[in-house]
């Protein structure tokens, strides 16, 4: 039995449909350890969902087209010559201008939630990049652990709550980045910057220099020890 074309259609839209239903959010992108990282964790979700529906739209149409206006053998002389159809040139150029608005509209958002700098951080962290290591120093405790060659500092932060970090460089540019918190900053020498980080998830995640630093760039690790704010103070009063 032969089929419409559109219909054939209608069925591979469906069945994309279907298909990006199966879709697990977070595809690619684990569920982050930090409030900050749960704001791109979203921003992310949200352009991948979008990207689907854009691609689902156009996979549909292509298929539609290569099927309803194939050429048939039935067919005489040449398809119709229609100059013009404004009503689909005006919602092709006004659908993705509106989805562009919609994605700088979130992306905006989304940054300031990163940035936001609280005025009475729980905690506040100096973190110093060196080729090529780390040095973080708690000013509350007088408390300071530093890479030594191989061995990689220890960063150990308090579960919900905000932690400011001062980040600075004294040679070349770094970068803090921790790929649990989906989080970085760079760390640029003679520009200190500041920023806050509130770990939500207890655990021990690996953190690194994310930009090229010189030979020895490897050795750029440092670990991040999340740990409920008892167990932080016992550490802090251990090692001050």
């Amino acid at each position: 039995m032969r089929r419409s074309p559109l219909r054939v259609a209608l069925g591979g839209l469906l069945l994309s449909g279907v298909l990006a239903g199966c879709h697990v959010p977070g595809f690619a992108v684990h569920q982050p350890a930090s409030k900050q990282g749960t704001s791109a964790y979203h921003l992310w979700n949200a352009t991948e969902f979008i990207a689907l529906g854009v691609g689902i739209v156009v996979w549909g149409l292509i298929l539609f087209a290569a099927l309803y206006y194939r050429r048939r053998r039935t067919s005489t002389g040449i398809p119709s010559q229609r100059r013009e159809m404004v009503w689909v040139e005006v919602t092709y150029t006004v659908i993705p201008v509106i989805i562009v608005a919609i994605l700088f509209g979130l992306t905006l958002v989304t940054q300031r939630k990163m940035d936001a700098i609280s005025a009475h951080p729980d905690l506040r962290i100096e973190a110093t990049a060196f080729q090529w290591g780390w040095r973080f120093s708690y000013p509350v405790g007088n408390v300071s652990s530093v890479s030594e060659g191989d061995v990689p500092a220890d960063l150990y932060l308090p579960v919900d709550e905000t932690v400011e970090i001062d980040l600075t460089s004294t040679d070349v540019v770094h970068s803090f980045y921790v790929p649990a918190f989906l989080f970085e900053r760079n760390a640029v020498p003679g520009s200190p910057t500041r920023f806050d980080v509130t770990p939500s998830r207890v655990g021990t995640y690996d953190g690194k220099c994310a930009t090229f630093c010189g030979i020895n760039h490897y050795q750029m690790l440092f670990t991040v020890h999340v740990v409920e704010p008892a167990a932080f103070q016992a550490w802090l009063a251990g090692h001050r």
